[in-house]
């Protein structure tokens, strides 16, 4: 049944597109060259931004950040979920690739694995999101967006923490 939803889809288009005599093929081409426009304006903010994000997770600064933040907070945690937290907002597939790496390690049923995936299913690549869309579009003044998605991360981050904490 579910194999039937795009074509019912892309068949109702067509019947309206005909309906409302609209040419069907010259629109569809006309589509096609707005989205290579938009792939190719995202295109090299998008490649800075994994190219940034393999470079921070490989260099060990994240390793190292996670390290020192699990000694100063004042209650315990895992390096484990710190680094997935820090690199959340930077990048969606390390992110769940770091994840997955938690589950397998540490188990879902863990508290690290239940917190670690509250995490990486509830927060946002906040970064990856404001450099691509915004990049697109030019958009030079984000120092208030950006701060309130980071912040909406961080009370995402102590909000699963809690929750995992409370409920399990």
């Amino acid at each position: 049944m579910s194999g039937l939803v795009l074509p019912c889809l892309i068949f109702a288009a067509v019947v309206m597109c005909l309906r409302r005599k609209v040419e069907v093929y010259d629109t569809f081409l006309e589509g096609v060259a707005r989205g290579f426009e938009t792939v190719w304006k995202i295109l090299p903010v998008m490649i800075a931004v994994m190219s940034g994000a393999y470079m921070l997770r490989e260099s060990g600064l994240m390793a190292a950040a996670a390290t020192l933040l699990a000694k100063i907070l004042p209650f315990e945690l895992s390096e484990d979920i710190i680094t997935l937290a820090l690199l959340r907002p930077v990048s969606g597939g390390g992110s769940i690739g770091l994840l997955a790496e938690i589950l397998n390690t540490a188990g879902s049923d863990s508290e690290t694995g239940r917190i670690a995936s509250v995490i990486a299913a509830s927060s946002e690549t906040t970064l990856y999101v404001l450099m691509v869309y915004f990049g697109a579009v030019r958009t030079k003044y984000t120092k208030r967006v950006l701060f309130a998605a980071l912040f909406g991360d961080f009370v995402c981050v102590l909000t699963a923490i809690w929750a995992c904490r409370a409920l399990f």
